[in-house]
């Protein structure tokens, strides 16, 4: 659906005409709705989202829901080192484009809160959860030390020669 947004976007860039995108999407939409709907599936497109920020929010934050709803992938992260780093690294970069497009979207354009609606079915519908960074395992090169010093725990690191 997203590929209809960024279409959206560069007509009424190319064109500048609103109106000639509005009355002809209706037509269209209905076509591949009607395409869509012998498959069985369902998919919502909302012609009113005038920002294309917006739309990228969204499709974020629709990559990191598909992205941890894959139990096997998001278990085999939380258990290599590598891939755990590199998907933390991933989650900031997004966290960082996020507050990039909200910063760009115009006073003029209305914020709906269906537009960044996290579903139940993925990190609970709590957004904190679905960037939040997943604890790493330790380098196997480094040996981790806890001292109880003054009734204080003290951690230290080693590297392994």
């Amino acid at each position: 659906m997203y590929w209809l947004y960024r279409e959206k976007k560069l007509y009424i860039t190319k064109n500048g005409s609103r109106e000639t995108w509005n009355g002809c999407i209706s037509c269209v939409w209905d076509r591949l709705e009607k395409k869509r709907d012998d498959s069985g599936k369902k998919c919502e497109f909302k012609n009113e989202i005038d920002s294309y920020a917006i739309v990228q929010i969204m499709k974020i934050i629709d990559d990191m829901c598909a992205i941890n709803a894959q139990t096997t992938l998001m278990n085999d992260i939380e258990s290599n080192r590598e891939k755990c780093l590199e998907f933390n690294k991933i989650s900031k970069d997004y966290l960082v484009e996020i507050l990039r497009h909200l910063s760009s979207i115009p006073n003029s354009i209305s914020w709906k809160e269906e537009y960044f609606k996290i579903g139940k079915s993925c990190s609970d519908g709590q957004i904190y959860k679905l960037f939040e960074e997943k604890f790493c395992p330790l380098d196997q090169n480094y040996v981790v030390i806890y001292i109880k010093y003054a009734n204080n725990i003290v951690h230290r690191s080693h590297v392994l020669q």
